[in-house]
């Protein structure tokens, strides 16, 4: 009788606790939709399949428009307010579509219950409108050195003169509402980039130009880029209803900015950064002066995760404790990315070990788009089956039961006991290990393919692992005893009308924004205008009826069909306005 109800004393556990969310990579490098949609339709598409593996949120790429237009990933910024509704850089679209269908997907993922992590990137700019003359640049053949007389002869241009005021590409004049270059927000100049008169160098690995025009955080006149960059922030979290970041090269930005743009922008943001190194020290460092304000991949775990498939007879398990990231609660573990791997992943030996290896110890899993989407049916079955043995087992402090040369033993306290076999010495291996389970406990394997075992009378486990094999077991109630439909999730986004933004203030022409809504949805969006200035909102369904209208709110307690409806604003008397509207469904 004692066993049992210890047994159920631990299921309870289970139903109360939660795993860490997994987080799904929705793209990879040079992404194509298909024939007829935009990524992110093809996108939305894919969400239903996401929330039935257990999905919990998901990583997008960075949302607006690029120096090269509709070709950019993203990386290059341009435009930081251009989400996909000005005709700039040859195209009204970005790289994966219109800014109205990436609200949608947003809205659509929250209804599943999936969070949206987007990418963001305030390291540097591309794609300058003009160039202008830099006082503190001296550009001499190939070399950038502000101090002209440290040029060494060989290096110097026929063309350039020393000491002249030589010109950069650091001019951004970007689109406002009236569609002219130069009306946009966020105008930058040379001052804004390295080197200006406050840094006058570009010396790694803050200073560098590495991947665009680099950003410069200090400009000895108000350090515009540092607190524009963190008003961007604070504009585009609101008006898209994002869950999160995933900050682009934190390892290219001090940690002095990134503790400002986080402790400074919108509150209650999941944030990672891409700090690309395999040294966890170096990581650890960063995290530290950094206030541990976000996560970082677990790189250095990745390159030994790699090391252990390539070259398992060489590889020692041990070696994964060793070399991950110390502090697990900040670390995102992942076996592929955009980064490492532009299409299919490097780790295509045992795979399924490693994936197995992520989404048991503690940290954050992410999963890779290639790597679920574009390897074949088995392999995404096999990353659905441990998704879900995850959600309902990844519980709990780890503790590592057995660690040797070709083997790792690792149980989260009370929930999962998961056993690993590099293959390094090609031999079969049973183990005995202590356990929080208890006495008498049985066990199943929810991942692999081990027998159904039990813990003896001091609670210890007997266990047999193949090589390159994994199993994940568990109490054989603990699966049924945690169901796991995701809840929905609100979504607010707000609509700022200012002459600098896409939207151009409200006057007594109606602006009309679609929002896609489910039948029985709810819904209300409320405008609030600077001043006196008086309001206008109205409600329409997808045939065009007006369903709700008022001064400065409409609610709709139950959406009559699915499909997409407009919230149509206006300022009825006077002069242009500026105001915002907020809509939550």
């Amino acid at each position: 009788m004692r066993h049992a109800l210890l047994t159920l004393l631990l299921l309870l556990l289970c139903g109360t606790a939660r795993a860490q969310d997994v987080v799904f990579q929705e793209f990879y490098w040079d992404t194509e939709a298909p024939a007829g949609q935009t990524w992110w339709t093809h996108l939305q598409s894919q969400l239903p399949a996401l929330a039935a593996a257990g999905v919990g949120a998901v990583w997008v790429p960075p949302p607006y428009k690029g120096g090269a237009g509709k070709y950019d990933m993203g990386y290059g910024p341009y435009d930081l307010y251009d989400l996909g509704s000005k005709n700039q850089k040859g195209t009204v679209a970005t790289r994966f579509g219109a800014k109205a269908q990436f609200l949608d997907f947003i809205a659509a993922a929250h209804r599943l219950g999936i969070k949206v992590y987007a990418d963001v990137v305030i390291n540097h700019a591309m794609g300058a409108d003009y160039a202008e003359p830099n006082p503190v640049m001296a550009r001499l053949g190939w070399t950038d050195i502000p101090d002209d007389s440290k040029v060494p002869p060989q290096d110097r241009s026929p063309d350039a003169k020393p000491g002249e005021k030589l010109r950069s590409w650091t001019g951004f004049a970007s689109k406002g509402a009236d569609g002219k270059m130069g009306t946009g927000r966020f105008p930058r100049t040379w001052r804004d980039f390295h080197p200006n008169e406050a840094e006058p160098d570009r010396s790694p690995p803050y200073h560098v130009k590495e991947f665009g025009e680099d950003y410069a955080f200090r400009d000895g006149h108000g350090d515009y880029a540092r607190h524009q960059l963190i008003a961007w922030s604070r504009w585009f979290a609101a008006q898209t209803g994002v869950d999160g970041y995933r900050m682009d090269d934190v390892k290219g930005i001090e940690p002095d900015m990134t503790v400002d743009f986080i402790g400074q922008g919108p509150a209650g943001l999941w944030i990672v950064g891409e700090y690309l190194d395999g040294d966890p020290g170096k990581l650890m460092a960063y995290l530290r002066q950094a206030h541990d304000a976000l996560h970082l991949f677990d790189y250095p775990l990745y390159f030994a995760l790699h090391d252990m498939t390539f070259a398992p007879e060489r590889f020692d398990m041990r070696d994964l404790l060793k070399r991950r990231l110390p502090d697990r609660e900040r670390a995102v573990t992942f076996v592929g990315n955009h980064d490492i791997s532009r299409d299919s992943s490097v780790i295509v030996y045992n795979f399924g070990l490693a994936q197995a290896l992520i989404l048991a110890m503690s940290g954050t899993p992410c999963v890779y788009y290639s790597d679920f989407w574009r390897a074949g049916a088995a392999r995404r079955a096999e990353i659905t089956r441990l998704v879900r043995a995850h959600n309902r087992l990844a519980i709990g402090p780890e503790i590592v039961r057995e660690a040797d040369k070709t083997t790792l033993i690792l149980e989260r306290r009370g929930h999962l006991l998961a056993a690993f076999h590099s293959g390094g010495d090609g031999q079969t291996h049973t183990l005995t290990v202590d356990t929080a389970f208890g006495p008498h406990v049985r066990l199943r394997d929810f991942a692999g393919g081990g027998k159904p075992i039990e813990t003896d009378a001091r609670g210890r486990a007997t266990l047999t692992i193949a090589p390159y094999e994994y199993a994940y077991y568990a109490p054989v109630g603990a699966w049924r005893a945690m169901p796991l439909r995701a809840r929905p999730l609100p979504t607010r986004q707000t609509w700022e009308f200012a002459d600098d933004l896409d939207t151009g203030r409200l006057t007594s022409t109606p602006q009309g924004i679609p929002i896609t809504l489910a039948r029985g949805q709810s819904v209300s969006a409320t405008l609030a205008l600077d001043g006196d200035a008086l309001g206008e909102i109205a409600l329409l369904g997808p045939t065009g009826s007006v369903l709700a209208t008022g001064a400065r709110i409409v609610t709709l307690v139950a959406a009559p069909q699915d499909g997409v409806y407009t919230v149509r604003v206006r300022a009825p008397g006077g002069g242009p306005a500026h105001g915002v509207l907020t809509v939550v469904q």
